[in-house]
């Protein structure tokens, strides 16, 4: 308001006391807030942050077309709250083979839980960059999505499901509203690893079937692609424009 610039800002975290405190200082005047998701924009909405829905988006000339195969994947950030070893737990059950790739991002957690049950069949390849990562998912069968807190969006749904990839995955924070929006995707509940476990073996033989895979992608690319995005975000700066003229 200051400025007398008007501003747009994404939330795409948990509500944060000090952003409250700052939006409500300034008298929401001059401002815009997108929320990634519903579940995102319910919990920002009740704390004082009124915002309108922008899912994430994804770019779908990154994360190509890839042809499936055998393999499980998982890909993410190496720590407690995205949990890798329950993909670990479901892929040994399953008896498959699983690759991880992801930027470690508490030592500890790596060290002590997941690392130690990393061997065999279980391939940690690091961290990849966006091309290797995108052709090591395109060439999976399923990708195991594994959060153990409420997602604000979770971006690993729509980028493997752009691969054609299928997901599964816990239902939690704004991940259903991505399986909701989309093919491919099936979620159980939070934490429950035998259903996990029961619906992965259901889905695998899908992620090679080349037709299926094609839709997936398409139904994704539809609802989450970058272009949807962009579009979406100046159709939103356009109105915010309108009403700062109009003010």
């Amino acid at each position: 308001p200051q400025l007398g610039v008007p501003m747009v800002t994404t939330l795409h975290t948990p509500v944060d006391g000090s952003a409250v405190a700052a939006h409500l200082a300034a008298g929401g005047a001059g401002s815009q807030f997108l929320s990634v998701s519903a579940h995102t924009m319910m919990q920002w909405d009740a704390a004082g942050v009124p915002s309108e829905l922008l899912p994430n988006g994804v770019d779908p000339r990154a994360w190509a077309l890839g042809p499936g195969g055998d393999d499980l994947v998982w890909f993410g950030r190496i720590v407690p709250e995205k949990a890798p070893h329950i993909a670990v737990e479901v892929a040994r059950r399953l008896g498959r083979r699983l690759v991880i790739a992801g930027r470690i991002g508490d030592d500890e957690y790596a060290r002590d839980i997941l690392f130690p049950s990393v061997g065999g069949d279980v391939e940690y390849a690091g961290e990849l960059a966006p091309a290797p990562l995108a052709a090591l998912v395109g060439r999976s069968g399923l990708a195991l999505a594994t959060p153990a807190w409420a997602e604000p969006f979770g971006l690993v749904g729509p980028e493997a499901l752009m691969c054609g990839t299928p997901v599964v995955g816990f239902a939690v924070g704004g991940v259903p509203e991505i399986a909701a929006a989309t093919m491919g995707m099936q979620l159980v509940a939070a934490g429950d690893v035998a259903a996990m476990t029961e619906r992965a073996a259901s889905m695998l033989p899908s992620g090679k079937d080349a037709a299926f895979r094609a839709v997936v992608r398409e139904t994704a690319v539809r609802r989450f692609s970058l272009d949807t995005r962009i579009d979406a975000l100046e159709a939103s700066f356009a109105r915010l424009r309108e009403t700062e003229s109009a003010a």
